[in-house]
């Protein structure tokens, strides 16, 4: 499946239905600045640096994540196996510039018993602070 989704243009991220990841492609490494070994075995929240990841209780436990779209898609794709395509996300993220809004399109599919995410990234905001 390496070769495969490493041969895909856009970031894809290989997760279990718990937003864990497992795996991704290069696009993902350039996307994120990070290797995929340094990702394996996060939660999407920590390996986007999402900004409530540190919260108590972490990614996937805080009020927030709640309604979070990206994390709504991979229970979704993970529990009915139904894909999703082009879905609309926000995220806020933390990173040493200050935190960003960046606005993508999400696909999920599940292959075998993982979700593949494929994360085209629509537009970034600069929140002042």
């Amino acid at each position: 499946m390496q070769e495969f989704i490493d041969s895909i243009q856009t970031p894809v991220f290989v997760v279990d239905g718990n937003a864990r990841v497992i795996s991704a492609n290069r696009s993902a490494e350039n996307f994120l600045g990070a290797d995929r070994q340094s990702m394996q075995g996060k939660l999407g929240g920590e390996v986007f640096s999402c900004e409530n990841h540190q919260l108590p209780g972490g990614c996937g436990q805080t009020i927030h994540c709640k309604a979070c779209t990206i994390r709504r898609c991979i229970t979704y794709t993970s529990r009915t196996g139904k894909s999703l395509s082009n879905v609309p996300a926000y995220m806020d993220l933390e990173n040493i510039d200050g935190a960003k809004e960046v606005a993508f399109k999400i696909t999920t599919q599940k292959r075998d018993q993982v979700i593949t995410l494929e994360v085209a990234t629509v537009g970034i905001v600069q929140k002042d602070e």
